[in-house]
């Protein structure tokens, strides 16, 4: 039996489609986002031919917290001294009456706001409006190429359109080696498009600066940042052991130098805003506005809050943390987002110190650097840094699991349903539990007007991991009378470190990749499921996604890890249990694409009351597999291959 729905499917049983907003007229709006953005990091010529901008509708006093962002400058969220004029850019999008009118404050707002903040703004209220429901924000590549594409592949686009060269095209990431850095086997991964973007748009769906008063709130907002960063680090991991190396250190000592350079190589060619290169061996300064200190004060801080087991809201009430929505409350404060319970004293860890790495070279300003590629959402997860430093902060959140009991028999079994296999088929292989991963290259139109390449057509061939498509099959026994719901989550672990010892239960706990999660019903008696790999519910597949209301997922090329010529194991979990049990009782909700598993919802309650990572969220007291795992939990152990470029 073909399972039924993929797991965006729990918004469609929940929800009516009128509390995303009514899909109307969403060509011409989709023209009009268009329209707003069209000079986005290209020249601002004006009507008349003026680089000033035109008469406002908005008055001096709405443009109070406007325009206070150097224009040649990155916008960081991560940076909250910009958050002030951010939120407040947002605010009066949002509260426009209608779309003409938003499209008006847009318009107005991006003649006076740095071109970076404006457009992540202009995104952030595009996903949340109502009146924007069907109306896609721009793919962030579309619009800022240039934090995408090497400044060489960049000088030769330039080169190119000067010579007066027709059919332009070039290599966006061409394979660069060098033996003396472990770091450029992983660039391939590190400056994949779509994961970037990913991040990018991640953000803009949730934003640190998001707040109730701007819009409908959002339900587990804060466990989802642990989530989806959590498993940003686990396909880290994975890609790091396909090329035979030890999993990313943790960087959480301030005063030892960080081992790894990186140099993205980035410059935005508007504003001439060169990315700064961050030397190997050197360690973090304090900066004028933020000290090392006081990092370490905030992780003091949130460690004994974790450890106490509740922490102190603005008014000095004691906040339970050892609970279902323990992990929400932590993850908002160690973000740290508007919606922590008490930023002044569990203060901005995760962000500010993305801040200090990202002017670690010059971090007084001496030399008037351009702060390096962690201080921007759209760049961070280029540097093998971001990884380091994402670990240190997952392992708060593992602190505070592990204060958690471990899921008993009881917890994990599914009543009367056993799983009896699983296995996977590729669509290339004659043998199942077979799967080939490989380099394809894409070509993707780069939009004109930017100051390279002007009004020239230029085609930029991409270079990207792949695999071929495959279907996961499970014969799933129903014991009882009568049909069950049914969710299942599929889960890819590896087997053995570098070194060729193998993963303990507990290690795989935090090494676990979600691959998907989707429902079914289980009728009595025996049931073969098959499941799709391109209806994952943790990617965004470009070939279906395109047309969804927001480009946010995990790259759908990436869902594997890339493993090697020889061949590597890996061992894939089936987790089945009870959906009716799991089924909230939702209210107003609005999901984001179909990467559910990673983005979540844009408002309302998420449609899944179980823990993100269920059931590898806590420690296992088990000493192996065969301890843990009840009759609706199966696994099987299967091989990947990378066989080169794909013919």
């Amino acid at each position: 039996m073909r399972s039924l729905i993929v797991f965006c499917g729990l918004l469609a049983l929940a929800i009516a489609a009128e509390n995303c907003g009514e899909k109307t007229d969403v060509e011409a709006k989709q023209a009009k986002v268009k329209e707003v953005i069209q000079y986005i990091n290209r020249p601002h010529i004006h009507s008349g031919g003026s680089c000033d901008a035109e008469a406002s509708h908005l008055t001096a006093a709405s443009l109070k917290e406007i325009g206070h962002l150097d224009t040649n400058s990155v916008f960081s969220l991560f940076d909250e001294r910009t958050w002030p004029e951010a939120k407040e850019a947002v605010r009066l999008m949002m509260k426009a009456a209608n779309f003409d009118e938003f499209i008006t404050i847009a318009t107005d707002l991006s003649h006076h706001m740095n071109d970076d903040m404006f457009l992540f703004c202009f995104n952030v209220a595009i996903v949340h409006r109502d009146d924007t429901s069907g109306v896609r924000p721009e793919f962030h590549f579309n619009s800022f190429p240039d934090k995408y594409i090497r400044h060489d592949q960049i000088v030769e686009i330039r080169h190119a359109v000067e010579c007066g060269q027709d059919n332009i095209k070039v290599l966006a990431n061409p394979h660069v080696f060098n033996d003396t850095d472990d770091a450029h086997k992983l660039l391939y991964w590190l400056e994949d498009l779509g994961l970037n973007a990913h991040h990018y748009h991640w953000h803009t769906v949730h934003p640190a600066i998001w707040t109730e008063e701007l819009g409908r709130g959002k339900e587990r907002r804060g466990e989802l940042f642990y989530w989806m960063h959590q498993q940003m680090i686990a396909r880290y991991d994975a890609e790091r052991l396909s090329n035979d190396m030890a999993p990313t250190s943790v960087f959480e000592n301030f005063d030892e130098p960080i081992e790894e350079g990186y140099a993205s190589d980035l410059t935005v060619e508007h504003t001439g805003y060169r990315y700064m290169f961050r030397p190997e061996g050197l360690t973090l300064h304090d900066l004028p506005e933020l000290t090392k200190n006081q990092l370490r004060l905030w992780r003091i801080r949130i460690l004994n809050a974790i450890n106490k087991g509740y922490a102190y809201d603005k008014e000095g009430h004691k906040v339970p943390l050892n609970n279902k929505d323990g992990i929400n409350i932590i993850s908002n404060f160690v973000e740290s987002s508007v919606d922590s319970i008490n930023r002044p004293f569990y203060g901005n860890i995760h962000n500010y110190a993305h801040v200090i790495a990202s002017r670690i070279a010059d971090p007084d300003g001496k030399y008037g650097e351009d702060n390096g590629v962690m201080y921007d959402v759209s760049t961070s997860a280029r540097d093998p840094l971001f990884y380091s430093w994402h670990k240190f902060i997952n392992s708060l959140f593992i602190e505070h699991k592990d204060m958690l009991p471990a899921y008993t028999h009881d917890d994990l079994e599914f009543k009367d349903v056993v799983v009896d296999t699983i296995s996977v088929k590729g669509k290339e292989e004659t043998i199942p539990n077979i799967l080939k991963t490989f380099y394809r290259y894409r070509t993707i139109p780069l939009p004109t007007g930017f100051t390279f390449n002007h009004e020239k057509k230029v085609d930029v061939e991409h270079r990207y991991l792949d695999h071929e498509e495959f279907e996961y099959r499970l014969d799933i026994t129903n014991n009882a009378a009568a049909d069950k719901h049914a969710i299942i989550r599929l889960y890819l672990a590896p087997l053995h470190h570098n070194d060729g010892t193998e993963y303990t239960l507990t290690e795989k706990r935090t090494a676990v990749i979600e691959l998907d999660t989707f429902l079914t019903t289980l009728k009595p008696g025996s049931n073969h499921i098959t499941h799709d790999s391109t209806d994952s519910a943790v990617t965004y597949f470009h070939e279906k996604d395109q047309h969804h209301d927001c480009p946010c997922g995990w790259p759908q090329n990436l869902l594997l890890p890339k493993s090697n010529y020889q061949g590597m194991e890996w061992r894939l979990f089936a987790v089945v249990d009870d959906a009716d049990e799991e089924h909230s009782e939702i209210g107003e909700n609005c999901n984001c694409g179909s990467a559910l598993s990673y983005c979540g919802i844009v408002s309302g309650k998420y449609p899944n009351s179980k823990a993100m990572g269920y059931p590898f969220d806590r420690h296992i007291d088990a000493h192996n597999v065969e301890d843990w795992v009840t009759p609706n939990i199966q696994h099987v152990d299967i091989t990947i291959k990378f066989a080169g470029k794909h013919a």
